[in-house]
């Protein structure tokens, strides 16, 4: 049966799983109970769950992305259990700390994956064969700012990523 609804998962989404975007080799294409094991086998300590709506749901995790301590927010359909979105928000810090990981970041995603990004207002946007990443730098509202990508599989990613979305 899971073999079936994942496979009518992967015509509806129009990508194969084994296509979907990885997060420190983790498939975006893996529901959520299987994303989280593996992140926690990779050393990430569950935070909390976050509520968001009847819809959609968030968990909430601490560890090291990139050889520094961040925050990964995982976004998922609590009905299908699939992945939406992640988000990876590196420690809080000064507005030129944070710019500077985020050109990093920037710097680390065109030598990964060899593509150009589109400059948007606030956000570095690179369109994805089968997905998108968002790179920006965000304000908590206390002072601090952090350095944020937000990783997402097509079909999901015009949903959630708006011009100045963000989620912290």
């Amino acid at each position: 049966m899971a073999l079936i609804f994942q496979s009518i998962k992967d015509k509806l989404s129009g990508v194969p799983k084994e296509d979907r975007m990885k997060i420190q080799g983790i498939s975006l294409g893996e529901n959520i109970d299987k994303f989280e094991a593996q992140l926690i086998a990779r050393g990430w300590v569950k935070d909390s769950d976050i509520p968001k709506s009847m819809k959609l749901v968030a968990k909430s995790f601490s560890g090291i992305f990139n050889r520094k301590k961040a925050d990964l927010i995982l976004h998922y359909n609590i009905v299908l259990r699939n992945i939406q979105f992640v988000a990876i928000s590196y420690e809080r810090t000064s507005q030129e700390e944070a710019t500077m990981q985020n050109q990093e970041n920037i710097t680390k995603i065109i030598e990964t994956y060899g593509i150009s990004p589109q400059t948007q207002p606030n956000v570095t946007v690179f369109e994805m064969r089968h997905g998108r990443i968002a790179c920006s730098v965000e304000y908590d509202g206390c002072g601090r700012y952090g350095a944020v990508m937000i990783y997402t599989n097509t079909p999901n990613n015009d949903k959630y990523f708006e011009p100045g979305y963000s989620e912290f």
